[in-house]
C-alpha cells in the first residue's frame, strides 16, 4: 500500500499558488507530484495530460516534482477513483500537490493562497497605542492586589 500526504493548493488567479508550490517542491526532501486541477462541467469524464509545454507543468518539473499532469475533471459527475486511476498516480510519490480546484473530498491539508494586496492597501496597519489615562479611576485594582505584594521568599517549614 502507498502512503502519501495530500496537499490542496488554492486561490484566486494570480494570487501565486503555482509560485508557493513550487517554493515546497525545492525545499521539500520527498518525492512530490504535482497536478494542476481543473474544474470542467461540459467533460463527459475526467481526462489527465502531461503537455511538455504546459508553463506550470513546466515550473513544476524545474522545481523538483518527480511527475506532473493536468488533471480537469466534470465536477459533480467526477469520481474520486479517476483521479487515482491517472498515470500520473501510478508513480511512486511520498506526497501528491493539487493545484486549484481540488478534486478528492479528501486531503491531509489545505492552502489558500490569498492575492497581495493592491499599492494603497496594507496587509498590516500599526496603530498608535491608545492612552491609558483616567484607568484607574474607572478600573479599580482587585483586592488581593490592593492588600499588598505577595510574600516572596522562603516558606515556612510546616510540620
Amino acid at each position: 500500500m502507498i502512503e502519501r500526504a495530500y496537499i490542496h493548493v488554492g486561490g484566486p488567479p494570480g494570487s501565486g499558488k503555482t509560485t508557493f508550490i513550487e517554493a515546497m517542491l525545492a525545499g521539500a526532501d520527498a518525492l512530490t507530484l504535482a497536478a494542476r486541477c481543473l474544474r470542467d462541467d461540459t467533460l463527459p469524464q475526467a481526462r489527465e495530460g502531461a503537455p511538455r509545454t504546459h508553463p506550470e507543468l513546466r515550473r513544476y518539473r524545474q522545481a523538483g516534482a518527480a511527475g506532473a499532469a493536468v488533471y480537469t475533471f466534470p465536477g459533480q459527475q467526477s469520481d474520486t477513483d479517476d483521479f487515482f486511476m491517472t498515470n500520473l498516480m501510478m508513480n511512486y510519490s511520498q506526497a501528491v500537490v493539487l493545484e486549484g480546484e481540488c478534486p478528492l473530498a479528501y486531503v491531509d491539508l489545505s492552502v489558500f493562497v490569498a492575492p497581495a494586496p493592491s499599492r494603497p492597501e496594507q496587509l498590516f496597519v500599526r496603530h498608535p497605542p491608545i492612552p491609558s489615562r483616567g484607568c484607574r479611576r474607572r478600573c479599580p485594582a482587585p483586592p488581593s492586589l490592593r492588600a499588598g505584594r505577595p510574600r516572596r521568599g522562603p516558606r515556612p517549614d510546616r510540620r
